[in-house]
């Protein structure tokens, strides 16, 4: 059967876009990151706020018959 002019215009032109497994895991790992980056940014903001640690004091060891510095 010969095709008519009003089946050509209704067809699209390209594939049909489909909605896998693939398109859920993508909007999974979407929020995880969006979740994830919010929450480093309130972890940071909380420990942002304190001034780090002052370093130890390494004291330095003595060999064997020497006198340690005073």
């Amino acid at each position: 059967m010969a095709k008519s002019k009003s089946d050509e215009r209704t067809k699209s032109a390209g594939p049909k876009a489909r909605n896998d497994a693939y398109v859920m895991m993508f909007f999974i790992t979407l929020v995880a990151i969006i979740t994830g980056t919010a929450l480093m940014y309130l972890d940071n903001e909380e420990y942002g706020k304190t001034p780090p640690p002052k370093e130890p004091q390494i004291s330095t060891i003595s060999r064997i018959g020497e006198v340690p510095p005073a």
